[in-house]
C-alpha cells in the first residue's frame, strides 16, 4: 500500500443545507467561481444528516490520479466529495492549515469552458486580521502538486 498513516476524524455531513450554506459555515474566504452546483454532480435526493469517519491521507510515493482511487479502494477508503470536504473544514477549522491543504477527489467540477478540476480546501495568506485565511479552489485534475506531500480527505467505508 502506498498510503502513510492516515489521520482519522468524525464528521457530519447535514445534506439539508444548500452548498452556499455548506462554503459559508465552513467560513472560507474565497472561492473559485467554479465551485457552482450546477458544475458538480448531483447530490444525494435524500436530505439528511450523516455520520462520517474522515481520514486525512497522505500517498507515500508520487502518484497519478487515475490510481489514486484504487490505492484508496484498498485501504477500504474512497474519495471524499465536496460535501464531506466542507464539514471537515466546519469541524476542524484549523486543522487543514495543519496539512497545507486538503484535496477531495470524489467530487469533479465540469464547467463547459475548462478542463475538469478537483475541489482543494487551502490555506490562503494572511488576512487582514493577522490570521491565515482559506479558500475553496478548483484545479486541474493534472495539476503538477499532485505528490506525496498533498494531503487528501477520504472517507471510511
Amino acid at each position: 500500500m502506498h498510503i502513510d498513516n492516515p489521520t482519522s476524524l468524525p464528521i457530519t455531513v447535514d445534506y439539508s443545507k444548500s452548498l452556499a450554506e455548506m462554503i459559508e459555515a465552513s467560513h472560507c474566504h474565497a472561492v473559485s467561481k467554479q465551485i457552482r452546483e450546477r458544475n458538480l454532480p448531483p447530490r444525494p435526493i435524500e436530505r439528511k444528516v450523516v455520520k462520517y469517519l474522515a481520514e486525512v491521507v497522505r500517498f507515500k510515493s508520487p502518484i497519478l490520479e487515475k490510481d489514486m482511487s484504487t490505492e484508496l479502494n484498498t485501504a477500504n477508503l474512497r474519495p471524499a466529495t465536496i460535501e464531506e470536504l466542507l464539514a471537515f473544514g466546519t469541524a476542524y477549522q484549523v486543522c487543514h492549515l495543519k496539512y497545507g491543504g486538503l484535496t477531495a477527489l470524489g467530487s469533479i467540477v465540469k464547467d463547459k469552458y475548462q478542463p475538469p478540476k478537483v475541489i482543494c480546501l487551502r490555506q490562503g495568506g494572511e488576512g487582514r486580521d493577522g490570521f491565515a485565511t482559506r479558500r475553496l479552489e478548483a484545479k486541474p485534475l493534472d495539476y503538477e502538486e499532485w505528490s506525496r506531500l498533498r494531503r487528501y480527505l477520504a472517507i471510511r467505508r
